[in-house]
């Protein structure tokens, strides 16, 4: 006897086909999968901060781990009450963004804050927080 087995995931439910022999009979098991927890709406990652104390590599890579994001007028906090405020600005799913602590002219894949000097050092904390104030992602820098 030789069985094949199928496994098919459709929408919240685990379907199995079972050919069995050479009857060609066919049996349909349906197996409800759990509830799954939902994903948050804003689901935005901070990756690393790089070059940190060296103003002209220093930067925060950011990712948008969920939906597309509408990031206009959300705030990177910084070291000494610094803040940089995100432009108008949409973060597709999937995407990331560099925000360069030096000055530079803003293009679709990296922000710059404009920063004579590097913001950040090992024990700085760096929050990202919402154009409300809540806060959405937090690093401490260790290096």
């Amino acid at each position: 006897m030789h069985k094949l087995m199928s496994f098919l995931l459709i929408m919240s439910a685990v379907v199995v086909l079972t050919a069995c022999g050479d009857s060609g009979e066919v049996v349909k098991t349906v197996t409800p999968l759990p509830e799954s927890t939902p994903l948050p709406l804003q689901s935005i990652l901070i990756i690393t901060v790089d070059g940190t104390g060296d103003i002209t590599t220093e930067g925060v890579l950011i990712e948008n781990r969920g939906p597309l994001l509408n990031l206009t007028g959300w705030q990177i906090m910084g070291p000494d009450d610094q803040t940089f405020t995100f432009p108008e600005l949409r973060l597709f799913g999937g995407s990331s963004l560099h925000i360069f602590s030096r000055a530079g002219d803003n293009t679709p894949g990296a922000l710059y804050w404009g920063s004579s000097e590097a913001l950040w050092t090992p024990g700085s904390t760096l929050i990202i927080q919402d154009e409300t104030g809540l806060p959405q992602a937090r690093i401490v820098i260790i290096e």
